[in-house]
């Protein structure tokens, strides 16, 4: 039988994430995704890191931690959504709003769709297309993109269907303002403009995030 997600593993999220409490079911349902990513990860490629407290911190976490930045979205998009951070993650967090998890690699998308339909997510759903294909025939408010390559050759790809999303939003480094500025010539002549729009420190020295908006002009 299964065991369920750890509680261990559950307490320490609640006691991780600022803000509001979250619901405990909710909380064992974010560790029942992140255990089902490094149960799988023994067998394929979905992560570096193996520790499971560090996993939840660094994925988990990290991906919850700009979400008041995201409430006002009625949709979002997870571009490149790989083992499922950060469009699973937000989609637990508010199960009502439709949400996309684009994975062009068909194996992630595959573990994708399983997760999706084992937590019993009905407003989410897995393509395994780029996000620019997607986003051509269904338009959304938001794109999330972490750990989604080159921030150049995503709003290279993306600025031709830049009418179709209101936001999109790069989960970055500490570098992200750096790159933000040497990007702007580029962001300008692809019809975009960007900002930072919110920092926020990991737990336990897990190192510092930021958050850098682009908007279609």
């Amino acid at each position: 039988m299964n065991p369920g997600p750890d509680p261990t593993l559950r307490d320490a999220l609640g006691a991780l994430l600022p803000g509001e409490p979250v619901e405990t079911t909710v909380l064992a349902r974010l560790v029942d995704h992140l255990e089902r990513v490094l149960e799988r990860n023994r067998v394929m490629n979905l992560t570096s890191i193996t520790d499971p407290r560090e996993a939840l911190i660094k994925h988990v976490v990290d991906s919850l931690m700009p979400a008041s930045h995201f409430a006002s979205a009625e949709s979002f998009l997870d571009l490149g959504s790989g083992a499922g951070f950060p469009g699973i993650p937000l989609a637990l967090l508010a199960p009502d709003r439709p949400v996309l998890l684009t994975e062009s690699r068909q194996k992630k998308a595959r573990f994708l769709a399983e997760v999706v339909a084992e937590l019993n997510l009905p407003r989410v759903r897995v393509r395994a297309e780029r996000a620019e294909e997607v986003i051509r025939e269904r338009g959304v408010d938001l794109i999330v993109a972490r750990a989604a390559g080159r921030t150049d050759k995503v709003l290279a790809h993306l600025a031709p269907h830049r009418r179709r999303f209101q936001r999109l939003v790069f989960y970055k480094g500490p570098a992200g303002e750096q790159e933000l500025g040497e990007l702007a010539p580029l962001t300008k002549e692809l019809g975009f403009v960007g900002e930072v729009i919110g920092g926020y420190q990991l737990p336990e020295n897990h190192g510092r995030r930021c958050l850098v908006e682009y908007r279609p002009v």
